[in-house]
C-alpha cells in the first residue's frame, strides 16, 4: 500500500514535471523558424525553467526522503 506522503510527492513531482513542459512547450511554439539564430532566444527563455524545475525536485526529493528517514533535510 502507498503512504499518503507518498502519493503527495509523486503528485508534487508530477505538477513540476507538466508545469516544466507546458513552459518549455509554448517557448517552442513561439519561435518563428527553426533556425541557429533562434537557439540562443530560446536557451535563454528555456533553461531558467529547466533549472527550476530540477531544483523543486531536489527539494521535493529531499524533503520526502528526510521524512521518511526521519533526518534533517540537506
Amino acid at each position: 500500500m502507498v503512504s499518503p506522503l507518498t502519493r503527495a510527492y509523486q503528485a508534487e513531482l508530477k505538477r513540476t514535471r507538466l508545469a516544466v513542459v507546458q513552459r518549455v512547450s509554448k517557448n517552442w511554439k513561439k519561435l518563428s523558424s527553426f533556425r541557429d539564430d533562434q537557439v540562443p532566444g530560446f536557451l535563454a527563455a528555456t533553461l531558467p525553467i529547466v533549472l527550476a524545475g530540477q531544483s523543486r525536485a531536489v527539494a521535493l526529493t529531499d524533503a520526502y526522503l528526510s521524512k521518511n528517514l526521519g533526518v534533517t533535510p540537506v
